[in-house]
């Protein structure tokens, strides 16, 4: 899990505060796919009030890679 805070300092306009949570879930026989989950809310009047979010990520070799396109 990880917390984080974030600041966005535009020249123009008023800055952006954040609070970003998330986590991961690892899947898979060898685990190399993972789901991600975040949320975050907003600390200042010029950011978002909150978000969330989810993706998914998984690990491609360049050995699995080059035999997929037929190279050596």
């Amino acid at each position: 899990m990880i917390v984080e805070y974030v600041g966005d300092f535009p020249e123009r306009g008023g800055s952006r505060h954040l609070l970003h949570f998330a986590t991961e879930l690892r899947i898979g026989k060898r685990q190399e796919q993972q789901l991600h989950f975040h949320y975050g809310v907003g600390l200042s009047s010029a950011a978002a009030d909150h978000f969330i979010g989810i993706g998914y990520s998984f690990r491609f070799q360049a050995s699995i890679a080059s035999e997929l396109l037929g190279q050596s």
